[in-house]
């Protein structure tokens, strides 16, 4: 059996949809909310939804498509399928090609969500790692700063030094892993797109958790 809502949502955005029937979102992804005629931009359109602040009204690609045109469920579909030239096989019998092409793209659709999910956890546990590391390098600076700082001993304060850095190499990798980095010789030294920063951390290029009195590898571009 045809899963239209996943079919349709597979190849169309929500940014599509609003763009295409109400307003461009622009660079905010914010548009006038259609379900109670707002005149300012409360609407949020992202993450496969359209969500107002003010009403609360939230729409996927086909309830906005119901609400805008005042369609049931099955003409939302009809319709999405037409304009955006999807050719999928609503409101008729599926030949074999077309049965088998459709369970292949659920199949692959099916992939791509579990590939999705192992790497999201994936990057929540290197985001902890970095944030747990930080504390570490903290509670380790805290106890150990040199009371008397002339009377340590080189090798003392070579550690504490190199603590300070690591320090400053953590508190921006946290930042730049929630999309917050500030602009420093680390954005020169590491990349600084969310994406890459993950494969560069989960990949062993950018060393963060050693001891305290262990040098990072400073991974280059």
């Amino acid at each position: 059996m045809l899963d239209i809502a996943a079919e349709l949502k597979s190849r169309i955005t929500i940014t599509d949809v609003i763009s295409r029937y109400w307003e461009d979102p622009g660079n905010y992804n914010r548009v006038r909310c259609f379900a109670h005629n707002g005149a300012d931009k409360n609407m949020l359109v992202r993450n496969g939804l359209a969500y107002c602040f003010v009403c609360g009204a939230k729409f996927d690609i086909i309830s906005a498509v119901q609400k805008l045109f005042e369609l049931d469920f099955l003409a939302a579909c009809m319709k999405l399928n037409i304009d955006f030239a999807l050719n999928l096989p609503i409101g008729r019998k599926l030949s074999s090609a077309e049965y088998h092409e459709l369970k292949k793209s659920e199949q692959l659709r099916a992939e791509k969500k579990r590939a999705e999910i192992i790497r999201a956890r994936a990057e929540h546990n290197i985001f902890m790692r970095v944030c747990n590391q930080l504390r570490r390098v903290e509670s380790w600076l805290k106890r150990m700063e040199p009371s008397e700082p002339m009377n340590a001993s080189e090798f003392w304060l070579d550690m504490y030094f190199r603590a300070l850095e690591q320090r400053e190499l953590l508190e921006w990798l946290a930042d730049a892993l929630t999309g917050k980095a500030p602009e420093c010789a680390f954005s020169k030294l590491y990349p600084v797109n969310k994406s890459e920063l993950y494969d560069a951390l989960l990949s062993g290029k950018i060393v963060f958790d050693k001891p305290v009195t262990m040098v990072y590898n400073l991974y280059s571009i």
